[in-house]
């Protein structure tokens, strides 16, 4: 409280806009009251986001980069033969459902893969004269880790088992000889069924009360398969790339204070 101001003496600036900023000993109640809540601020305290918890959906694409593979071709009757396809990037995409704990979440997700041969050999004797790639379909069940940063950006981690699908197309070799096909080697086509496995790395952004979007590397691997006439080793999607979004109830809950 400021001191009293005494006869002769001068109020200073400090002392003035204290008294001033205090409603007169004649102001009504009401007008005091008045005054108290003009001169109250209003100040704007950060956003905290938290992670929130319940079902949600979730589809992502992208693309992956399986390795070269080697396949033992049956020839009935023949001696087996050894040849090795040379893949390309394809496409991938990645949907389902899940459940939020708040740290921890759970997934059950339809995968695809596309895989495509861009070349099969055998030997400086032997061409390529059809290629055809391959198809993954699963179903994988998996969990994450979601690292929380206090912030709209989320790490995470996490894994998932299943079942996987895998086809292969017919592709086929020849061996010429001055021009002309002397032998000729059919892979054949067909599928198999498999266990497979996939681990996952990324980072979720989010947009709203219910979405987030997010960017994620991917392996996933499983056993080798038989596909027509011959046996390969494991196709695994050493390199994977998914970017989309997650619709979820509450993601991410926006609380402010005050």
């Amino acid at each position: 409280m400021a001191a009293p101001v005494r006869a002769g003496e001068t109020v200073t600036d400090e002392a003035a806009t204290t008294m001033a900023a205090l409603p007169s000993a004649a102001a009504t109640p009401a007008e005091s009251q008045d005054t108290l809540i003009s001169q109250s601020v209003i100040v704007d305290e950060a956003v905290v986001y938290e992670q929130g918890t319940g079902f949600y959906g979730t589809i992502g694409i992208g693309g992956s980069w399986a390795n070269d593979v080697t396949g033992n071709v049956n020839r009935r009757n023949k001696p087996n033969r050894n040849v090795e396809l040379e893949t390309e990037g394809g496409f991938s995409l990645d949907a389902g459902i899940g459940y939020d704990f708040g740290a921890f979440r759970t997934e059950l997700t339809y995968v695809y893969n596309r895989t495509a041969v861009d070349d099969i050999t055998r030997n400086n004797n032997w061409k390529s004269t059809r290629t055809n790639g391959g198809n993954q379909n699963g179903i994988m069940a998996s969990a994450y880790w979601d690292i929380n940063t206090g912030t709209r950006w989320t790490p995470y981690i996490g894994g998932g088992i299943g079942w996987i699908n895998q086809s292969m197309g017919n592709n086929t070799l020849e061996k010429t000889r001055n021009g002309n096909v002397v032998n000729r080697i059919n892979t054949g086509s067909g599928s198999d069924d498999l266990f497979g496995w996939q681990a996952k790395a990324g980072v979720a952004y989010g947009v709203n009360w219910n979405t987030d979007i997010y960017a994620e590397a991917v392996y996933q691997g499983a056993e080798s398969f038989r596909a027509g006439r011959t046996s390969y080793e494991a196709l695994n999607n050493n390199w994977g790339f998914n970017a989309d979004k997650q619709t979820k109830r509450s993601q991410y809950i926006c609380a402010r204070r005050g």
